[in-house]
């Protein structure tokens, strides 16, 4: 029932109101008394001669002699039957539901800290994922953007190296003047022959020793050069070897003899030539052929002899890297052959 005074809810069991303190039995047995009463539980019109409301069952009577026996005062006794009693208690509980619905839900703070730990954890976890594969990674894709511009830097000095244009004649006669000047060392005089496929010179000793008609050293340099680039400065250099006899001394000894010219400013300049001594990788005299330049390096055979080999036949057989140091060529690396 509501209070009549402050209209707060109060409960059929109360005997006064807990808000304002209106005395509830006096006024229960006052309307109870009447004629023509209304309810105090549901306020439904009742006859006087009614001892139980028909509406909702609330007990008149009952309601009547328990106010009158505590003088319209405050009782521990209920006002109302026990069936009464089991509905006020359901209502209370719906009540208590209700305000449960009509409140937001509320988490504890033990499972507020849980939920952050975890979402943190989380976090972390995804952070170090990520860290771990692009680091794992990054070696990786520096390796293959290094081998990418390798290749690129490459191809774009082999393009650069195929398309020079090299003057053969140039070269040619600087190899002229180089055996000239030798020759004139040892008192002989040149004569040329020029081939389709190659520059032979033959000398001839004005020492009245030799016969004028003998030559005691003979050359050929074939126009067949091997070209590449050996500085790394992305132009062609140029290998030449020249096939010796007569040893400047009408003996039948041949041999071959190399140059290297390096490109400097739009001319070859001679940086190699047979003055140098080059170590072919043998111990002990040596023939050689190169066959290419690649990565920077000459790369061909030499034959040397063993310790027991006749002067004929070298039995050792190799595969030899030459690198070329700016002033010298040096074995790069050699690699025995069958």
């Amino acid at each position: 029932m509501n209070c009549p005074n402050c209209q707060k809810n109060c409960l059929d069991i109360d005997s006064f109101c807990m808000k304002c303190g209106f005395n509830l039995l006096e006024y229960k047995a006052e309307f109870l008394a009447a004629n023509d009463k209304n309810c105090p539980e549901c306020s439904a019109k009742c006859n006087a001669t009614e001892t139980i409301c028909q509406n909702c069952g609330f007990p008149f009577e009952d309601a009547i002699k328990l106010a009158k026996q505590n003088n319209f005062t405050l009782v521990d006794a209920p006002l109302v039957t026990s069936k009464t009693n089991d509905r006020h208690e359901t209502k209370h509980i719906d009540e208590e539901k209700k305000e449960e619905l009509d409140s937001p839900p509320s988490d504890s703070s033990s499972d507020n800290w849980m939920r952050i730990v975890k979402s943190i954890a989380i976090m972390i976890i995804v952070a170090v994922l990520i860290f771990f594969y692009k680091n794992y990674n990054k070696p990786k894709q520096a390796e293959v953007a290094d081998n990418n511009k390798s290749s690129t830097y490459k191809a774009a000095i082999q393009e650069k190296t195929d398309s020079v244009d090299i003057d053969t004649s140039l070269i040619i006669n600087e190899l002229i003047d180089y055996y000239r000047n030798e020759g004139l060392k040892n008192s002989c005089k040149m004569e040329k022959l020029t081939e389709s496929s190659s520059t032979k010179l033959s000398f001839y000793s004005e020492d009245d020793n030799f016969p004028s008609d003998m030559s005691i050293f003979n050359v050929e340099i074939s126009k067949d050069f091997i070209v590449g680039d050996l500085n790394n400065d992305g132009i062609s250099d140029i290998y030449i070897q020249t096939f010796t006899s007569g040893g400047w001394g009408g003996g039948n000894v041949t041999w071959g003899e190399i140059f290297v010219f390096i490109s400097k400013k739009n001319k070859y300049v001679l940086r190699i030539s047979p003055r140098n001594i080059i170590d072919y990788g043998c111990a002990k005299g040596a023939s050689f052929s190169i066959s290419k330049i690649e990565n920077g390096l000459l790369i061909g055979e030499s034959y040397c002899f063993a310790e027991d080999d006749p002067q004929c036949c070298a039995s050792l057989h190799y595969k030899i890297k030459l690198k070329f140091t700016g002033k010298e060529l040096i074995l790069h690396s050699k690699e025995k052959l069958k």
